[in-house]
């Protein structure tokens, strides 16, 4: 494989840039079209030019909010990534069926096929001046082959959230999914991520939900409790929901989700659903995690063989903490050929199906060897949770990283506000366990209260229906209490007057002392 990057400005440019080209022994030929320009003109300009010059390649790509080229970053401005293949053959699809989860599923059933490595595809991140979740289109994509792992992400539109494209040789589509399969027993991919937001706060509860919708947190409407945290600008400035998105640990992943849309009914709409029961907590953009996961990471990813690598990094990054995620564009290049682009969500394969997730990273590596291989695909590794980063990792972080001055600063509020939360979610679960241990308590008493009717001859207690019962047979009725039957010294002297009281107490009764001496 032969992965050739190209940042478009003319036509002549990119004439002399495919002269470079060398298609010599090509098997296929996969073009990738990354547009910050979003236009449809434009990109029907694009299709014609890439057609023209080279006429046997596969097309697909979409409109960002933003670019990536080896170790820089881009807005407004077309990324073209050409990958020359020897051993792998390709097949595209696109579909616009406007239930997402069908369009989804048709393109799995297109792309499907025994020798597939994984399918490069792109969906709709925003249509009609609303965002588009792409988890349907991955839900409709396993249900047909969920082993099947897909790469790539949702198309943006520099973040506007009005109207984002996807298209492929011939088609421009404005909702919908287009992908490319690759097919081989000789190409291997690599991938890895890295999602660095810090939770923070107490948890809450997800009590109510229907797909994407987000009904209630604790029972209480999801868009009343947020509003409490954000503010009065909420639900105006939806905004914060993207900055603060909602975050979940699972056995596989840890996901982030962000709020897209506020509905009238005191309902919120996410970037992508919840589950029910699970817990959650707020999140922000943690510079220290961050910096910790790309430490860990870099040096592994540095050394993985690749002919070309793919980066899809979630547009709220860059929003979020701009400086650091350019940093962590140019510290993961190792000099392979570099393309990708900032999107509104990425897929990423879990080693057990695809997932829709947000807010992260997604770095992947293609290799094409000359002989066939085993292992075509690997998750090289996951990234860490917050509670997972110690002092010496912190250290390393200041000793082995060129930090710029200004992110120390966020790096020491990062720390600071980390520390602080720890400490109080420590102090809530001790709280937690002591009013379980007094709900526990209160369980095993029963209290009497009021006025207990009792006849002051017989000392009999009136139950209440209106029966009289013994003391004994109330209380045990009415508590926990058992009795254990004794005299006291004033009735034993009545039933018993023959036996001297003191040599049954051991001394004159009212001397006696409370622990029986």
């Amino acid at each position: 494989m032969r992965h050739y990057t190209h940042l478009f400005q003319h036509n002549d440019g990119l004439k002399a840039f495919v002269k470079q080209i060398n298609t010599e022994s090509a098997s296929d030929i996969l073009i990738q079209i990354f547009s910050g320009i979003v236009s449809e003109a434009h990109i029907v300009a694009l299709q014609t030019a890439c057609k023209e010059l080279l006429p046997d390649a596969k097309i697909i790509g979409c409109t960002t909010t933003g670019e990536i080229l080896d170790n820089k970053t881009f807005e407004h401005s077309t990324l073209i990534s050409v990958a020359v293949f020897e051993h792998t053959s390709i097949r595209t699809c696109i579909s616009d069926n406007p239930d997402s989860f069908k369009a989804g599923a048709m393109l799995a059933l297109n792309l499907k096929a025994p020798d597939t490595v994984a399918a490069v595809c792109f969906s709709s991140g925003c249509h009609e001046n609303k965002a588009v979740s792409g988890w349907p289109y991955i839900e409709g994509f396993n249900s047909v082959t969920p082993y099947t792992p897909i790469i790539g992400g949702a198309g943006g539109d520099n973040g506007m959230f009005m109207q984002s494209y996807v298209f492929d040789g011939e088609r421009i589509i404005e909702h919908g999914i287009v992908g490319a399969g690759l097919y081989s027993q000789n190409l291997k991919l690599t991938t890895t991520f890295n999602l660095g937001w810090r939770p923070i706060g107490k948890k809450f509860k997800v009590t109510g939900c229907n797909g994407n919708t987000l009904e209630t947190l604790d029972y209480f409407p999801a868009a009343e409790l947020i509003k409490k945290y954000f503010g009065t600008l909420f639900p105006d400035n939806v905004a914060g929901g993207m900055n603060f998105p909602l975050y979940a640990s699972r056995s596989q992943i840890r996901i982030a989700r962000g709020i897209t849309e506020v509905n009238s009914d005191g309902s919120i709409v996410l970037t992508a659903p919840l589950e029910q029961g699970e817990s959650v907590r707020f999140s922000y953009g943690g510079a220290e995690i961050m910096l910790s996961n790309r430490r860990k990471i870099i040096p592994r990813w540095k050394l993985i063989p690749a002919d070309g690598i793919f980066m899809y990094s979630c547009g709220c990054r860059k929003w979020s903490l701009p400086r650091i995620v350019e940093e962590e564009v140019e510290m993961f290049y190792n000099g392979v050929p570099t393309a990708g682009f900032f999107s509104y969500g990425e897929f990423l394969y879990s080693g057990q199906k695809n997932e829709y997730i947000n807010y992260t990273q997604t770095l992947v590596g293609m290799k094409e060897y000359d002989v066939p291989i085993a292992h075509r695909f690997e998750i090289l590794l996951k990234s860490e949770t917050p509670e997972e980063i110690g002092t010496d990792d912190v250290t390393a972080i200041n000793d082995g990283l060129n930090i710029a001055p200004e992110h120390r600063y966020l790096q020491v509020m990062d720390h600071l506000v980390g520390v602080m939360n720890d400490e109080l979610m420590a102090l809530n679960r001790l709280l937690e366990q002591r009013n379980e241990q007094l709900r526990k308590s209160l369980e095993e008493i029963k209290t009497i209260k009021g006025l207990l009717p009792i006849c002051s001859s017989c000392k009999k207690i009136r139950n209440d229906d209106g029966y009289w019962e013994e003391v004994e047979t109330y209380f045990r009725e009415h508590t926990d209490a058992e009795f254990s039957h004794g005299v006291c010294p004033d009735c034993f002297k009545k039933l018993y007057p023959e036996i001297d009281v003191d040599k049954i107490y051991g001394a004159p009764y009212p001397k006696r002392k409370k622990d029986g001496k």
